[in-house]
Order: structure tokens, then C-alpha cells, then sequence
């Protein structure tokens, strides 16, 4: 025979009262801001903010050279080093080269862009954009289940 708190039939029909997340106190409201991003996060939100800032680049435009778009069926690894080590020496001093992956209807969006030492994308250095279809096996290993890739 089951006692009445595991007998199923012996509790009350409807929903069952909400259970408190929390009987800690309130806490206190300080006046301040969260604190913002830090650590790689940080890193990662300059990152993308100076992606945004360069795609919005056109030829002429003052402040740098303008994105380079290129559209082709596959992008492999090779031609990912290759625009790096050949773009390094106008790349104003960059520590590092990110090459980020987004995914997009019928293939991806790769951005190649360099970096400083604080993972900050440099304005005026060389950047590109492929759209492609696919990514050759060397480069679809390389990122693993990641959509960055940090080249230094």
C-alpha cells in the first residue's frame, strides 16, 4: 500500500504551486552598471564590432582600405594563409589574423581580418570577405566545431 504523498491520485487536480527560486535577501541596488565584457569575450565583441566597421568600408574612403569581396565555390586553406602571409607586411604592425565563419544559406560568409595584440582588428590593415559555397576539408578541420580561428 503507497502513502498519500507518493499516491498520485491523492493530490489536488491542477497546476502545482510555484516553488521560490530564492529565500536569500533581495539584492541591494548599488547605483552601478554591470560590469561589461572581459577576458575573450571583450576580445571577441572588438572583433566583431571591427568586422561590422570594415564592412561598411567603401573605395576612397579615408580611413583604410576597403574590404575586399570575393565570391567562389570553395575557399580552402591555402588561400586562407596565402592572403595572410601575402598581406602581412601592409598589415600595420597586426599580431594576428582571425578568419571567422558564418554560416549562410547555401554555404558560408569567411571573414579574414588582422589583429593587434589585444585582439582588437585593425582598421587600416587588409581585409577580406569570401562568400562560398563550401570549405575544403584542410579548413573545415581547422576549425573544428569552432567558427573562429586565431593565426599568429
Amino acid at each position: 500500500m503507497t502513502s498519500p504523498e507518493h499516491d498520485r491520485s491523492a493530490r489536488p487536480a491542477g497546476p502545482r504551486p510555484a516553488r521560490p527560486r530564492s529565500t536569500g535577501p533581495e539584492p541591494a541596488d548599488t547605483g552601478t552598471a554591470a560590469p561589461g565584457p572581459t577576458g575573450l569575450s571583450a576580445g571577441l565583441a572588438a572583433l566583431a564590432g571591427g568586422l561590422l566597421h570594415s564592412l561598411r568600408k567603401r573605395p576612397g574612403d579615408a580611413d583604410g582600405p576597403a574590404v575586399r569581396s570575393v565570391t567562389q565555390d570553395e575557399l580552402t586553406y591555402t588561400e586562407v594563409i596565402a592572403f595572410f602571409t601575402g598581406h602581412r607586411a601592409a598589415s600595420g604592425g597586426a599580431r594576428a589574423g582571425t578568419v571567422l565563419r558564418s554560416p549562410r544559406r547555401g554555404g558560408h560568409l569567411v571573414h579574414l581580418h588582422f589583429v593587434d595584440g589585444s585582439s582588437t582588428p585593425l582598421p587600416n590593415a587588409p581585409s577580406a570577405v569570401y562568400r562560398v559555397r563550401r570549405l575544403d576539408a584542410e579548413l573545415t578541420a581547422a576549425f573544428g566545431p569552432n567558427d573562429l580561428i586565431v593565426i599568429s
